[in-house]
């Protein structure tokens, strides 16, 4: 995975960790991607769907070594592809001055939209009950070299989940961020 594909929009935000950003993504690829759709995305992206990993331990490590670090899970809609299981893309934000986002969804066209607060709480529920979920974030731990165990993380991203929830989002400028960001990295 190329550095170029996580999007850093404002280096002074203290949500952000280069460090183990370029980590995460240096440890994405066909194992952390979400099986349903290997096949369907493997010759453009194989690590399709490990943007939920990736976001999972990113926001979790976050969580048990900054507790002050308050970062908001989002879900973006690809609205070309929807009624698909490629439909959602897992992205974060710090409410503030940055987007994160690790795996390339939209590639600057089309038409995206974002989930409400209430579709991504119910969404995300549904990634974390997937079943392969646990292995693909082991996968990320075991290549980054982390101490942290799976049960540790999931514990952790719930407790940062609740805390981000409460974050206010100004979603035109997520939005304009997104795709500013998706535009430049073609």
């Amino acid at each position: 995975m190329s550095e170029t594909l996580v999007g850093i929009m404002n280096n002074e935000s203290s949500a952000l960790d280069p460090k183990l950003m370029r980590e995460i993504i240096n440890s994405l690829g066909e194992e952390t991607a979400y099986p349903p759709v290997r096949h369907m995305v493997r010759d453009w992206n194989p690590a399709f769907g490990s943007c939920v990993p990736a976001t999972v331990v990113y926001i979790a490590i976050k969580e048990l070594e900054d507790s002050d670090s308050v970062m908001k899970a989002f879900l973006v809609r690809d609205l070309e592809q929807e009624g698909t299981p490629i439909e959602a893309h897992f992205v974060m934000t710090d409410g503030k001055s940055c987007v994160v986002d690790f795996t390339p969804a939209k590639h600057g066209e089309g038409e995206f939209a974002l989930y409400s607060d209430q579709e991504t709480s119910e969404l995300i529920e549904d990634m974390l009950s997937e079943e392969t979920l646990p292995q693909r974030v082991g996968v990320v731990l075991e290549r980054i070299g982390s101490q942290y165990d799976v049960d540790s993380i999931f514990t952790a991203f719930r407790r940062a989940l609740k805390k981000g929830g409460a974050a206010e989002m100004d979603r035109n400028k997520v939005k304009e961020t997104l795709v500013e960001f998706w535009q430049h990295r073609i």
